[in-house]
């Protein structure tokens, strides 16, 4: 859709512990424009990371793999492109509650 891997939510998996996504630290002085951000509010990053290390294994059965990444930039996307504000329209992401 667009580019994002989000997590999907099945509702006989709802009552089972679930891999949520990495969450991310910064302070202010690793991204000035946190401190106009407000709490609950979305916004979007470009990340330029190098990739460190790659793991592979299996558990009961159930290949899994890993990486580690070093972030190496960090900078706020200025504006959306038009197929995102596009599926952003599409998806009533337009109006207050959202910006």
């Amino acid at each position: 859709m667009d580019g994002y891997k989000t997590l999907k939510v099945d509702s006989m998996a709802a009552e089972m512990p679930h891999k949520s996504l990495p969450s991310l630290y910064l302070t202010a002085e690793d991204l000035p424009a946190i401190k106009d951000w407000e709490v609950g509010k979305t916004y979007e990053l470009a990340i330029k990371v190098i990739q460190t290390s790659k793991n592979q294994d299996e558990v009961n059965g159930k290949k899994n793999l890993s990486a580690r990444f070093e972030i190496k930039g960090i900078k706020v996307l200025k504006s959306l492109s038009k197929e995102q504000e596009k599926i952003k329209e599409d998806m009533g992401l337009n109006n207050e509650k959202y910006k």
